[in-house]
């Protein structure tokens, strides 16, 4: 894992221009001399360099990093499900397997490091793999634990799929100490049809230093039936091979003929393996088809252009395009060509309406890691639309620890080539938020950040507990989101017991400069929260603010800047509110079960057009999206991030009451319709 301070000193921000034919990357690449590269590509006019991806989608080619969701539009229709809430008090309401490791002083005590997931789909079911450890980034013990799902939404609590162990550290003068779990890789689908999963062991102090213990193998029968685990490759430094394995045996040692003969095809494919290098950095006999300069061959992943072409991708803005993934075809870029990003690693693929996707942090510093976004492609090569974001959400950091960068989603993985194929054709993620908690997000295809048709949306035909097609949905077991049924009605509920989160649902409406918003509430529970409401324009500006005050029974909305009381609520009641929203005038109007009761009040924020990234559609200002949210604006809010500072949260206390649920509250929502006068507008 590349340290956050660290990775800024391998950080280049030249661009590679794409009419370059001729470069020499010997010295990074290991492949030869920088004057017998050259030589090469005079040799060859099509050189690989001049077909690196390019981000062509905008300006600036980064997030604005002074606001949490970057300022960017959201990718319609995403849900944000989070899978592990860590809970340092509670681990049981985490895990099935509570860690228990008292001679290292961990007993009966949550872990609340999360991180590094890897997401696969085999037999109908989401299977996500990722590490567990106490506190900080490469603290021992730390192990790697399996949650699954048969919709994505809804995950069993995981247990332990690879157990820390104690090791002799060799690195520490033979110190018996306990492993890390560190994985760059963590499912493959063999030929047969086999699930193995795979782990890592890891030493103090970096991991992925290629002297750790080595790599070991699983395989998958079917939920909470898994097989024993085998070592499948040693780092020579330990001392360890086939004949003195501490814990598991070799694999040639299995009596099951179709698993030896699925591990031997996984140590054949040269792509799949290749994500061990960081790891392993041992190369003397040849497993890897690519090897070199190892600070910058970490997290790798590929995906296969239309031409055949493999493009590969590792952290830091490291690139390379290969006719074969073969030792001597491989050459590499030292930057993504205007795709910015730092040590949170990239995601690209070939998504089901066959078009690309690139999924990062895009970031000029890589001190932050937020918001994670996404750019898409016609041919895999030049990446044309602006950054959508497919999670724009960073909860304040509950848990003290070192190491967590810069917050927010991150270390973003998708489903490999060969991993399986979810039936819907959404492009399916998974990643950590603040090193802390497990998310797993659905991206429907085509990706795309706004819409044609105005709102209207009963909920009716929609299944209870499944996607809310059209919204974008933020959820957990702690601030749940979705359709339910209620009283032969169906109606969006979300609920709210977090301290410091909240439940999120925004409905994006065709961009316009007039509106009319009508919808139906109900405040069902008053909990610790209120339910804020507003109207956006593509920028996340807030010009129209509505504030329902469960406790106080008052409904609040915007006149100009300032909040006041406009009207009474009743509890578990539905009450209906219709806005009528003008840009050209700067104003706005809101009935409360038709009565007038906000007339031509000024916006809370100024809307305007300067520095539209994605193309002005409508050249007067806009909005076009209805947010419901149960808790304060927070995209500014930095007070628990530093910049910069790997360790400035490693001696300060959790966030008070962080592990206690508070008192919940429930908002129902019902006939959400919109009606917009626009012109006829092409698709962004």
């Amino acid at each position: 894992m590349i340290l956050g301070t660290h990775a800024r000193s391998y950080f280049r921000t030249t661009a590679l221009a794409l009419g370059l034919l001729v470069f020499a990357f010997g010295l990074l690449t290991g492949l030869g001399s920088s004057e017998s590269q050259a030589r090469k590509d005079e040799a060859h006019p099509g050189s690989l360099e001049a077909e690196m991806p390019v981000f062509a989608g905008g300006t600036p080619p980064y997030a604005d990093t002074d606001y949490l969701d970057g300022r960017l539009r959201p990718a319609v229709g995403v849900h944000n499900f989070k899978v592990i809430r860590a809970n340092r008090t509670h681990p049981d309401w985490v895990t099935r397997d509570v860690p228990h490791f008292p001679d290292a002083g961990f007993e009966r005590t949550g872990f609340t490091y999360n991180h590094q997931p890897m997401l696969s789909y085999w037999k109908g079911r989401f299977w996500v793999l990722y590490q567990s450890g106490p506190a900080h980034e490469h603290q021992p013990p730390c192990y790697a634990l399996l949650t699954w799902s048969e919709d994505g939404r809804n995950w069993v609590k995981p247990r332990t799929m690879f157990p820390a162990q104690k090791f002799r550290n060799r690195k520490e003068d033979g110190a018996l100490q306990y492993s890390i779990s560190h994985q760059r890789m963590g499912w493959y689908v063999a030929p047969d049809g086999r699930l193995i999963a795979s782990a890592y062991y890891g030493m103090h102090f970096n991991p992925n230093d290629g002297k750790g213990v080595g790599r070991v193998v699983r395989e998958v029968y079917g939920p909470d039936d898994y097989g024993p685990i085998y070592w499948v490759r040693y780092n020579a430094f330990q001392g360890y091979g086939p004949n003195d394995s501490p814990y598991y045996p070799h694999y040639t040692a299995s009596k099951d003929p179709g698993f030896v003969k699925a591990i031997q095809a996984l140590l054949a494919d040269k792509l799949v393996v290749q994500q061990w290098y960081e790891e392993d950095q041992d190369n003397s006999d040849g497993l890897f088809a690519y090897a070199g300069d190892v600070q910058n061959l970490k997290a790798f992943c590929w995906y296969t252009r239309p031409d055949g072409k493999i493009v590969a991708m590792w952290k830091n803005r490291k690139m390379a395009v290969a006719n074969a993934w073969k030792t001597g075809e491989i050459s590499r870029s030292v930057d993504g060509n205007d795709i910015y990003y730092g040590g949170a690693k990239i995601w690209g693929q070939r998504t089901s309406d066959g078009r690309y996707a690139l999924v990062y942090n895009p970031v000029k510093d890589p001190s932050w890691r937020h918001p994670l976004s996404v750019t898409t492609s016609a041919d895999g090569k030049i990446y044309d639309t602006y950054f959508l974001n497919v999670h724009g959400e960073t909860p304040p950091m509950r848990f003290s620890g070192s190491n967590k960068d810069g917050g927010g989603g991150q270390y973003v993985r998708g489903i490999i080539p060969g991993n399986g194929i979810p039936p819907d054709g959404a492009l399916w993620l998974t990643y950590s938020s603040n090193k802390e908690d497990i998310f797993v997000t659905r991206v429907p295809v085509p990706i795309r950040g706004n819409v044609d048709r105005d709102v209207q949306d009963d909920f009716e035909g929609m299944d209870a507990n499944g996607p809310v097609t059209g919204w974008n949905v933020y959820t957990g077991t702690w601030n749940p989101v979705g359709v339910i049924k209620d009283a032969g009605n169906q109606v969006l509920r979300l609920e709210d017991q977090d301290p410091y989160d909240y439940a999120k649902a925004v409905r994006v409406f065709p961009e316009t400069r007039k509106a009319h918003i009508s919808f139906d509430f109900r405040l069902a529970e008053v909990g610790h929260d209120n339910l804020e409401i507003e109207v956006q324009d593509y920028h996340g500006r807030r010009p129209v603010r509505i504030v329902l005050v469960g406790k106080d029974r008052q409904i609040f909305a915007n006149k100009g800047p300032t909040m006041g009381i406009v009207a009474a609520l009743e509890l578990r009641k539905w009450v209906h509110l219709d806005l009528d929203v003008d840009t050209l005038a700067a104003t706005y109007g809101l009935q409360v079960d038709g009565k007038k009761v906000v007339d031509g009040a000024g916006f809370a924020e100024r809307l305007g057009t300067d520095a539209n990234p994605y193309g002005p559609r409508i050249a007067s200002p806009t909005v076009e999206r209805l947010v419901f949210r149960t808790g304060i604006w927070r995209m500014k809010d930095f007070s628990r991030y530093g910049i910069t500072a790997n360790t400035f949260k490693k001696y300060e206390p959790d966030l008070p009451g962080t592990d206690e649920p508070v008192l919940r509250t429930v908002v129902d929502l019902d006939n959400v319709r919109t009606q917009t006068a626009r012109p006829r507008l092409s698709r962004v």
